[in-house]
């Protein structure tokens, strides 16, 4: 599997702060309301500011956790990469993982070790615990790039 470095900064950092800035510019409107500075009608008036804030944890927390991975990106390059092979002695399933697509299959995040290496890479559940591969990953993101089967 090959993904490209455009795909990983779109996905983990230029789309995450597009809804992080969302989530922002709400909890202002938030904090405006609450101070009287936005009229909200009165009748409602605390039901609209809950949701308000609701909407903030929504645009805020995933997409700053997806921030936190793609943000190293900004200092990487395509040609920065390091080959790695080896046993994969663990996967773990990112949560907070965003949707990407390999060949119309739907991809997820996951952390795999291996050679004692910890690296992200998407995943369509074809990788398992004891293969041998061959990954090309961002030294300082630990993002992978491609990933091959022996």
């Amino acid at each position: 599997m090959i993904f490209e470095y455009k795909e990983y900064l779109d996905g983990l950092f230029s789309f995450p702060l597009i809804l992080f800035m969302i989530g922002i510019a709400l909890f202002i409107v938030g904090i405006l309301a609450i101070f009287k500075v936005v009229k909200i009608n009165e009748k409602h008036r605390l039901i609209r500011i809950i949701l308000i804030f609701a909407l903030v944890v929504l645009f805020t927390i995933e997409p700053g956790i997806q921030l936190s991975k793609g943000i190293k990106l900004l200092s990487e390059k395509d040609e920065d990469t390091i080959k790695l092979s080896g046993s994969i002695s663990s996967i773990d399933n990112d949560k907070y993982s965003p949707r990407f697509y390999y060949d119309g299959n739907s991809c997820f995040g996951s952390y795999i070790t291996v050679n004692n290496t910890r690296v992200y890479i998407m995943d369509i559940g074809e990788l398992e615990i004891g293969d041998q591969v061959t990954i090309t990953y961002l030294p300082k993101s630990k993002i992978v790039l491609e990933v091959t089967i022996e």
